[in-house]
């Protein structure tokens, strides 16, 4: 589930937080103030479903501490599950906080879907192969569709609406999971399952508690649900009725959460940095199984569960316990790392990304050591460190390598490590317009361009590269993307495009039967609130020729900071 990649630009965005920042941190909130220097760091990457929930979550928690309202009008809007989209801010003309701004959008933009970074640590592997064609399907303005996915005409549209109405600065969520033939529709107060066929309903319950829906997974026909009171439920898919409801666990961090091997992994609300815990429950019964404390503050990535070991991370503290019961195994402090990301366990060993490019904390801004490390399964020891700067793509193991991005002293390239040794088999470099540096590290370089989105598709290498400049002080950030293919085996390269995307923000759906489908944000503005149009386009993978494009009906003209009210990401599904 992948949400439109629309953005709030970078003067309003610095501009924003600096508001925030100068408010003083009330008690019990200091995950609200990691949020907003995290939003300083990550707000120029694209969210998908579970980064926009936690997100949206975060964001009500720290307005609703806010003595000033002139900061409800002025704090960028985030959807509780639908598309962030920017509102209305004062331009202002500071030249240097704005090429300060666009060394960090740069610094940030080299790394491969950097929120993952963040709270999606561990996403299963991308690989595709598949014959059947896939479709689009979103929900756009209380309306659900069915998209063709080689021609982009509607094959069915049919209105979700929700019962209660819409306030111009808070609800209108909606989300959209497509599995075992249906389409849930998750909003407000009403949840509606539908026929991918035809999309006629299947069922459809509304909430009549004064609590919104926020957050729902489907697995094991199970539709799970997090509410804003803090509580978790779960609805049997076939025909919606409540299977359980845990009213004595709650917490406020429940956005975002993961089902992993049929049971619910969430976080459980701390009233200062590291009293937070991992917390499972059952999820045929909602009762909490095991509790694990997160030594160095909040969990921010997915569990990585194999074997009967639950893999986490807190910080730099990685965690190895056992599933059943949550016994440790093990425990990995590694130095000089700002996050850690699980990503798979081959042969007994476990391989992570480790570290960020900037991160910041103690009142300033400071470098940390981004690598890849192995580390032996059953005791956690560090088996091999890469060279610094490298960074695993969230790829299967392809040809007993490690496909892997490096940005290293201004340069950027794409390589494949071995994985005994973690040294690179083959690296190859890319071509950026430029560098620049970031006035708060004035000796440290970054380059332009990076890889924004990669797959491994019938054994080929196929990524987009993003190229960004500042072509003069009166223009804004210019971003070329170029569709290329590399044989994963050698680094050889195959082919290269340029995509036809313009400026407007494209955000890569997914690929089925040669098609690259993307969600393109069309810039509008109305009551001097800007926001985005949704344009849905697909591209062939062996030309980056276009072969549809289809324009989504515009928004009305927004009246407060939801643009978009009612509205979720695209989906692509058969």
């Amino acid at each position: 589930m992948t949400f439109n990649n629309e953005y709030f630009t970078s003067e309003q965005v610095d501009e924003q937080i600096e508001q925030l920042r100068q408010q003083s941190t009330p008690p019990g909130q200091i995950d609200e103030a990691r949020l907003v220097k995290l939003l300083q760091c990550y707000y120029r990457t694209a969210p998908v479903a579970q980064d926009c929930a936690a997100l949206a979550s975060a964001k009500q928690r720290i307005l609703a501490q806010l003595s000033d309202p002139q900061l409800l009008n002025d704090e960028p809007q985030i959807a509780s599950i639908g598309v962030a989209r920017p509102i209305a801010h004062p331009r202002r003309t500071r030249l240097m906080r704005f090429i300060s701004t666009l060394a960090a959008v740069l610094v940030i933009s080299i790394l491969l879907g950097s929120w993952f970074m963040v709270t999606h640590m561990a996403q299963p592997p991308i690989t595709t192969s598949g014959t059947v064609q896939s479709s689009l399907y979103t929900i756009h303005s209380s309306i659900a569709y069915r998209l063709d996915g080689s021609t982009g005409q509607f094959i069915w549209q049919q209105p979700v609406p929700t019962r209660k109405l819409t306030d111009f600065n808070h609800g209108g969520s909606a989300q959209l999971i497509v599995t075992n033939s249906t389409a849930y529709a998750t909003l407000d107060y009403d949840i509606y399952a539908l026929y991918t066929s035809n999309g006629q309903q299947r069922w459809h319950v509304t909430n009549q508690s004064r609590q919104e829906y926020f957050y729902s997974v489907a697995d094991l026909n199970r539709l799970y649900l997090f509410s804003l009171d803090g509580t978790f439920s779960a609805l049997n898919a076939t025909n919606g009725t409540q299977l359980w409801h845990n009213t004595t666990f709650t917490t406020e961090n429940g956005y975002g959460f993961n089902v992993l091997d049929g049971n619910l992994y969430t976080e459980t609300s701390g009233d200062a940095l590291g009293n937070q815990k991992l917390s499972v429950l059952d999820g045929s019964t909602g009762q909490v199984r095991w509790s694990f404390p997160l030594l160095d503050g909040s969990l921010l990535s997915t569990p990585l569960v194999t074997n009967g070991v639950v893999y986490f991370s807190s910080g730099n503290i990685l965690t190895a316990v056992k599933e059943q019961n949550g016994d440790k195994i093990w425990q990995m402090q590694i130095p000089n790392v700002g996050g850690i990301e699980n990503l798979y366990v081959v042969n007994n060993t476990l391989y992570v990304n480790g570290g960020s490019l900037i991160t910041f904390g103690g009142g300033g801004t400071s470098s940390t050591r981004q690598a890849i490390y192995a580390l032996d399964i059953h005791n956690g020891r560090i088996v091999w460190t890469s060279d610094p700067g490298f960074h695993a793509f969230q790829l299967p193991i392809t040809n007993g390598l490690l496909l892997a991005e490096r940005q290293y002293n201004g340069s950027y390239s794409i390589a494949g490590l071995d994985l005994r040794t973690g040294k690179a088999s083959w690296q190859v470099p890319f071509t950026c317009q430029g560098t620049t540096t970031n006035p708060e590290i004035p000796r440290a370089l970054y380059p332009s361009c990076s890889v924004s989105w990669s797959e491994v598709i019938d054994g080929t290498l196929h990524v987009i590269e993003s190229d960004s400049q500042l072509p003069n002080s009166n223009q804004g950030i210019q971003t070329t993307y170029t569709l290329k293919s590399f044989d994963p085996r050698t680094g050889k390269l195959l082919s290269e495009h340029l995509l036809a995307t313009g400026q407007n923000n494209p955000t890569v759906l997914g690929t089925s039967n040669g098609l690259l489908y993307m969600t393109i944000g069309i810039p509008r503005t109305a009551n001097t609130i800007p926001y985005s149009d949704t344009v849905f386009a697909a591209f062939h993978l062996n030309n980056g020729a276009q072969a549809w494009q289809h324009a989504m009906p515009p928004f009305p003209a927004p009246q407060g900071a939801n643009t978009s009210p009612n509205t979720s990401g695209a989906v692509l599904a058969p």
